[in-house]
């Protein structure tokens, strides 16, 4: 029921609807927490749709238990806390919407420790995590992400440190965009190699360009 005016928490028999494939609460005034069994009671979800609410809390790990699950959206809320290392049991799944959260990253773990684990999830294809206070740095397994993945957006999250070469094997990327961030350093050659790309983000950063990858540009 996208798109109204529900208030209040989602009801707790909703989730122990098992034979339901999609779920659709977003864009209401939905508050509360996600259950910490949320994936126990539906294991035929095949999309959830929960953007554009009130609900906060952290997201349960027990979500890496949602086996069919293809689109996992939760934008828009106030969900706080880690968000689980153990995403990559999501085999099916093709897009992630975490984005304008109130998401960090483990304080002990210099890198987005998350992005790690979704290099199993090789149909993947939409990775959007940008608007949170993650304050880490882009792990160089990024290259390891599926080559399905299309759009990677995480701006404005307080990434830190550089790009990583690695970032040139994802080879299907049309959009990049990782603007108003901390990032140092140069802009990767690497870069040159995305050939499919058709958006690249970088403003609002500490960047500087190495020769070689504007004389990648201007001969694409």
């Amino acid at each position: 029921m996208p798109i109204n005016c529900l208030n209040g928490q989602i009801p707790e028999s909703i989730f122990n609807l098992s034979m339901l494939q999609i779920l659709a609460f977003d864009v209401n005034n939905i508050s509360g927490n996600l259950p910490s069994s949320i994936a126990n009671g539906l294991p035929d979800l095949e999309e959830l749709y929960l953007g554009g609410n009130r609900l906060s809390g952290e997201i349960p790990a027990s979500v890496s238990n949602f086996s069919k699950l293809t689109i996992f959206s939760l934008s828009e809320n106030s969900f706080s806390g880690r968000v689980p290392t153990n995403l990559g049991n999501l085999q099916n799944l093709q897009s992630l919407e975490f984005q304008l959260n109130e998401l960090t990253n483990d304080p002990s773990m210099p890198e987005l420790d998350f992005l790690i684990s979704l290099k199993n999830c090789r149909n993947l294809k939409a990775i959007r995590i940008g608007l949170n206070s993650f304050h880490g740095i882009l792990p160089k397994s990024l290259g390891n992400l599926s080559t399905s993945v299309e759009s990677f957006v995480a701006e404005h999250c307080g990434i830190k440190g550089i790009i990583p070469n690695e970032i040139g094997n994802m080879s299907n990327l049309m959009e990049l965009h990782i603007g108003g961030n901390e990032l140092r350093g140069t802009i990767p050659d690497t870069l040159g190699q995305l050939r499919n790309l058709q958006k690249l983000r970088l403003d609002f950063n500490k960047l500087g360009e190495s020769e070689a990858f504007h004389m990648k540009l201007e001969t694409h």
